[in-house]
């Protein structure tokens, strides 16, 4: 697109984008492989390990590239103020990939990739049982990945990689120092990708990918064996995790395009025991977890708008399914508890409507999005505000409204800024310890460099 602005009138439009305090397109935001940049949900109830960027797995750019070494990166920082119920935060975020990789022949390339992020916001994150707020969080991921192109007009990819990750999480009022987190985890697995490209058509592509991993929780400590003094389930959260994934895409540079997703992910955990009806522990059946997620997105793109006009749709759904119960105590007399069967489990879906435009005379776009998510557990009983059990299925409910700019200096740079408002309700009342009943926003401005 030809820019007709002088340095005079890109500052000025530069400022105005900065001041307005909007955001950018979450799909304009893919510093994060693992989907936890700035368009990260603050709900997540899924956090998986480090995956390579699509982009880097089917970058056709590698081959272009006359060099044998190439470097492909992309920052992002940001200044922040996010407020959270009553408390409010100045900040920041650093979001980071960068990916030096070597071309072993003209169809086979090495890449060694770092992902890594830093937050400092009032934000909240789900332990499985709830939600729980912290400050500050950061996450650094080391993946190694070799990438073989094969085939007629070399049509197919393949893709082994490894990959390392740890997690470190700053819980709200604590100051301790970063190696205390009790969520603290560390990922370490590898991973098998395969591509097809030209399937069904000129525009449609196949990707099909397996991963394993094991995640540990150093500083997760067991309450049963704390107040025992056994080790009936010293590693009560640590599990090994395997990955399946299948991807269909069809995508136009103008008209209309669509992907489609379905992933697997089986936890097997290493050392938590099943609670029987009785509330007894069973020491020969272990926790074992089944989640299944579905994605759908539908966008298409105004070839005869002036600028750029595009409206998408996404869809999202998710089953989880485990064998775990949950067990509550109501006092230390024996046999006073209440078992809650199928604790786990839950189906959820989210909707997300959006429209991007990009204008025609200024190096501008603006992006606007909302979503609505429910989830519905199974069979966990909600609590009234006593903590007694109300005994009705547990709902929760997040509205959310994304509203921003971009403002491209360069080809390689660009200034953004972003706001994010998010509601959550939920018939579970009891607040003690996690939080259910929630709105948050959060400012940010920053810019983003990308080579």
């Amino acid at each position: 697109m030809e820019i007709r602005m002088n340095p005079k009138c890109r500052s000025i439009y530069a400022a105005v984008c900065l001041l307005c305090c909007l955001i950018f397109s979450p799909r304009l935001s893919s510093a994060s492989a693992q989907k936890s940049a700035i368009d990260r949900g603050i709900h997540e109830k899924l956090v998986e390990p480090s995956l390579p960027e699509k982009q880097l797995r089917s970058a056709e750019k590698f081959w272009e590239e006359t060099n044998r070494f190439i470097l492909i990166g992309n920052l992002q920082a940001y200044g922040s103020y996010s407020a959270l119920e009553g408390h409010d935060m100045w900040g920041g975020s650093f979001y980071g990939i960068v990916a030096p990789a070597y071309k072993l022949t003209d169809r086979s390339i090495f890449i060694l990739m770092y992902d890594g992020q830093y937050d400092r916001r009032e934000d909240l994150y789900s332990d499985d049982y709830g939600y729980r707020k912290r400050t500050e969080f950061q996450r650094h991921a080391i993946t190694p990945m070799l990438r073989v192109d094969f085939g007629e007009n070399a049509r197919y990819s393949i893709t082994p990689s490894f990959n390392y990750t740890r997690t470190w999480n700053k819980d709200e009022g604590d100051d301790d120092k970063w190696n205390s987190g009790l969520y603290n985890y560390q990922d370490a697995g590898g991973g098998l990708d395969f591509d097809m490209r030209d399937l069904y058509g000129p525009y449609g592509t196949l990707k099909v990918g397996v991963q394993y991993y094991k995640r540990r929780y150093p500083n997760y400590d067991s309450l049963l064996d704390l107040a025992t003094g056994n080790d009936v389930e010293k590693d009560e959260k640590d599990y090994h995790g395997i990955i399946t994934r299948m991807e269909y895409s069809w995508i136009k540079d103008a008209g209309f395009s669509w992907m489609s997703e379905y992933s697997l992910l089986f936890k097997h955990l290493i050392d938590k025991k099943v609670v029987q009806s009785n509330g007894i522990l069973d020491p020969s059946e272990k926790q074992e977890d089944y989640v299944h997620e579905f994605n759908v997105r539908l966008w298409y793109s105004f070839e005869e708008m002036k600028g750029g006009l595009r409206l998408g749709l996404d869809l999202n759904g998710r089953i989880y399914d485990s064998n775990q119960n949950y067990v509550e105590f109501d006092s230390p007399t024996p046999g006073n508890f209440e078992v809650n069967t199928d604790f786990f489990d839950y189906r959820s879906y989210r909707i997300s409507p959006n429209i991007e435009y990009t204008f025609e005379l200024i190096p501008l776009t603006a992006h606007f999005a909302c979503s609505y998510e429910k989830v519905k557990y199974t069979d966990r009983w909600a609590k009234n505000s006593d903590g007694t059990f109300s005994y009705d299925h547990q709902w929760e409910s997040t509205y959310q409204t994304i509203l921003g700019f971009k403002f491209d200096l360069s080809e390689k740079l660009s200034l953004l800024s972003q706001w994010e408002h998010l509601e959550a309700r939920s018939n579970n009342d009891d607040e003690s310890v996690y939080v259910y009943d929630y709105r948050s926003n959060r400012f940010l401005v920053g810019a983003k460099y990308e080579f």
